[in-house]
């Protein structure tokens, strides 16, 4: 009697199991995965935006200015330690993205131009990235704006491509609002995200 109650037992078990096990444990329509194991065929823009103000042109280490009387020779500035860091990244990641450079001052006339857009090539970056000369302030404001709404924006051309802009600067923004007149000293007032004697960009006039 004991046997034929254990028998039972194991058959009504075996019988769950085998009617529980029909049914799947996860939905079929979320069994269905998608998995990012590589970079998306669109390649998302980055837009490289570097201070070349004058203060870059300074020592990383201490801030002042470098030069070999006051044996400060051996300090790497500012602006070496970020053109060393750009060349990294470019040389390791440059066929991921698309890539523009700008700066505030385009003082060693190495921007990308808004025509130019996201289109050059990193090699390319590279090489105007060794370009950038230190001068001038930090109209970093006035400047994100322009570069944001002439170069980033209408270069978007699918809904899953994102946009960076990475900024790369060692102080506060100036300079944004205000327009000077280089040869006279006079103000010539603001705010104006425009260009006046103190600005360069000709390719945007």
């Amino acid at each position: 009697m004991i046997y034929s109650i254990a028998s039972a037992l194991a058959l009504m078990n075996g019988a769950a199991n085998a009617a529980t096990s029909e049914f799947a444990k996860v939905p079929l329509y979320l069994q269905n995965e998608t998995k990012i194991d590589k970079q998306p065929e669109v390649k998302h823009n980055i837009m490289l935006f570097i201070d070349d103000s004058g203060s870059m042109a300074r020592s990383s280490i201490n801030g002042k200015r470098i030069s070999v009387e006051n044996g400060n020779i051996s300090h790497a500035s500012r602006m070496a330690v970020a053109k060393d860091a750009l060349s990294q990244v470019l040389s390791k990641h440059g066929g991921e993205f698309n890539w523009a450079l700008q700066t505030l001052n385009n003082s060693g006339r190495a921007d990308t131009t808004d025509r130019e857009g996201f289109a050059v090539p990193a090699t390319e970056i590279a090489k105007r990235v060794k370009s950038i000369n230190p001068d001038r302030g930090t109209p970093t404001t006035s400047r994100y704006f322009e570069l944001v709404s002439r170069i980033v924006m209408p270069n978007v051309k699918y809904r899953c491509q994102k946009s960076y802009v990475v900024l790369m600067s060692d102080g506060d923004a100036n300079l944004s609002c205000n327009l000077w007149d280089r040869r006279s000293g006079e103000n010539l007032g603001g705010p104006d995200f425009g260009y006046g004697y103190d600005r360069y960009s000709k390719y945007y006039n």
